[in-house]
Formats: C-alpha cells, sequence, structure tokens
C-alpha cells in the first residue's frame, strides 16, 4: 500500500502534526510506502487535499467548532464540504463521532481510531515531587483552576511543586508553581518520568495528545470526564465530573464550568500518597494505532 499524507509529516508544531509523524514513522516500519501523490490512499486533515491525485482519500478530523463565540457554522461547513468529497473519516473518539453525527448530520463510511505514541519514546518511570500541567494553553484548558486547586492543597498540607509547561497565563504566582514556558521533547520526556502526575482538565476535549503522551508514557492522569477525555483517562489516574455535551446547541467553550475543587484536591493528594500500578494502555501504542489506520484503509479501497 502508497499512502500520501496531505501535511508535512516533519512538522512537530501541533499535536495534529507529532501524532502525524509518528503514524508515518509506524507505517514505515511496517513496509508500507510513503508517497508525494499518486497513493493508494491520500490522508488529510481538511486541507490541502485538492491538489493530490490518489484513489481513496481518508481525512482524520479534529474536533468539530462547538464554541458559538466563534464563526462555527461557518467553519463547520467547511468542515463538512472536507468530510464529504472524502471516502472515509477517522474520528478521535467516541465523543468526536458522537458530535459529528449529531450536531452535525454526517453519515460517511467511519472508524474511531484513538491517537497513539511509542513507549519506546519515553524515559522508565522515576517519580520525583511534582505534578506537570502542559498542553497548549486556552480558556477551557482551565489553567487558572488547576494552579487555584493546586494551591488549595498546598495549603492543606501538599508538599510538592507544580510544573507547568507551554505559554501559560501565569495568572495565579507561588513559590511551588513553577511556570517554564515552552519545552523541548527530551525535556518533556524527563518531565513525564518524573511527574507523580500529569494533569488535564480541559473541558470537551476530542482526544487530547498531551494525555496520550502520559499515559503512554506511564504517568497517571488527573483528568476532566467530560468529552474525550473521560475516555483517554479511564483506568489511568484520577477523573474529575464534568458538565457534558448533548450535541444539540453550540456553547461558550471558552467560559467552562467550574470544576469541584475539592475533588481535585483529594486527586492531589490520593496519588502524592499512593503509588499507582503500571499503566498499560496498548490501545494507544502508535503501533497499534497504526494497524487500525491500515485496516480501515483497506476496507475504503475495498470498496466499489
Amino acid at each position: 500500500m502508497k499512502i500520501c499524507f496531505a501535511e508535512d509529516i516533519n512538522r512537530e508544531d501541533s499535536g495534529k502534526h507529532k501524532f502525524l509523524k509518528r503514524l508515518a514513522a509506524s507505517f514505515l516500519s511496517k513496509g508500507i510506502k510513503i508517497v508525494e501523490n499518486n497513493g493508494d490512499i491520500l490522508l488529510h486533515i481538511g486541507r490541502n487535499f485538492s491538489k493530490f491525485k490518489c484513489k481513496k482519500s481518508v481525512m482524520r478530523v479534529d474536533g468539530l467548532i462547538l464554541n458559538k463565540d466563534q464563526e462555527y457554522e461557518k467553519k463547520n461547513r467547511k468542515i463538512v464540504k472536507s468530510i464529504n468529497k472524502s471516502d472515509g473519516v477517522i474520528y478521535q473518539s467516541i465523543f468526536c463521532e458522537k458530535a459529528y453525527k449529531n450536531f452535525l448530520n454526517i453519515n460517511k463510511k467511519s472508524a474511531i481510531i484513538y491517537n497513539g505514541a511509542s513507549p519506546s519514546d519515553f524515559l522508565p518511570r522515576n517519580p520525583k515531587n511534582y505534578f506537570l500541567a502542559f498542553c497548549r494553553w486556552r480558556p477551557h484548558k482551565r489553567e487558572r483552576q488547576i494552579c487555584e486547586s493546586f494551591v488549595s492543597a498546598v495549603n492543606k498540607g501538599l508538599d510538592c511543586d507544580l510544573i507547568v509547561a507551554g505559554e501559560a497565563s501565569k495568572e495565579i504566582i507561588h513559590p511551588r508553581i513553577k511556570y517554564i514556558g515552552w519545552i523541548d521533547v527530551l525535556y518533556l520526556k524527563t518531565l513525564l518520568s518524573g511527574a507523580i502526575a500529569s494533569i488535564h482538565l480541559s473541558w470537551l476535549d476530542w482526544c487530547p495528545n498531551s494525555m496520550i503522551e502520559s499515559i503512554v508514557s506511564g504517568c497517571p492522569v488527573i483528568y476532566s470526564q467530560s468529552g474525550g477525555s473521560g475516555e483517554v483517562g479511564r483506568g489511568s489516574g484520577v477523573g474529575i465530573g464534568d458538565r457534558q455535551w448533548d450535541y444539540k446547541e453550540a456553547v461558550s467553550l471558552y467560559n467552562p464550568p467550574p470544576l469541584n475543587e475539592e475533588g481535585i484536591v483529594s486527586a492531589l493528594f490520593y496519588l502524592k500518597h499512593k503509588k499507582m500500578e503500571s499503566i498499560v494502555r496498548e490501545e494507544f501504542h502508535i503501533d497499534n494505532v497504526a494497524n487500525q489506520y491500515l485496516y480501515f484503509f483497506e476496507t475504503i479501497l475495498n470498496e466499489h
């Protein structure tokens, strides 16, 4: 099978491109050819695909636009148009699929395949005395509540630090919160190896790469149970109850409902004092993810 990517698979400046790079590397390790054009399958994310000539095309979708404070209808129409021009679609989670089918009435041959990473890319677990929060920070990622809850836990006797990576707003200043800005991949691996747990409290996320990376590295997660995060985190840490979406109306995504602070504080104490058993979620291992992609590609190619 020859596969063409409609994106530069050498980019690492976004979660989606990091994933596509890992996926391409796994394809190559399985003897699959990556070509620039005229492939059996074109894998795209909704842009740049019209200039390629391949037998079939598959669109891997990020989340739809459900933020009513954006031009969500216009942006979603563009996504739907790209899906309709494709032969199949890959959703990142059950939540992702439900959102498209219910909110946008999509009915296209599809598969649900989570994002993935390679366990060999991470260091052995060697927990130190800090929690880690990292992502591309936007209001629905709840940076402020993560930090406020951590400070509340420290005031109640939690003895550890919180390291916040990425372009954070730094609204909450406390001597035990360390803002370190953007970091490279090697440093992230070191931080994941040493973290007690990583914290992911985003509202209505689809399949956060930061959560996938944490879990595949063996690092427990404190996670929101809304959206795809609840699926990804299940059995890999402590879930925090969150408001779900009814798939009917757009929401003010950047004004997320507050989480129960006591629940977050309890999770911090629990993971600080209890060593979790080794986390193994093989469905997130990139080679298994790649196999699912290839199986779906075969079903698309076998359709007449």
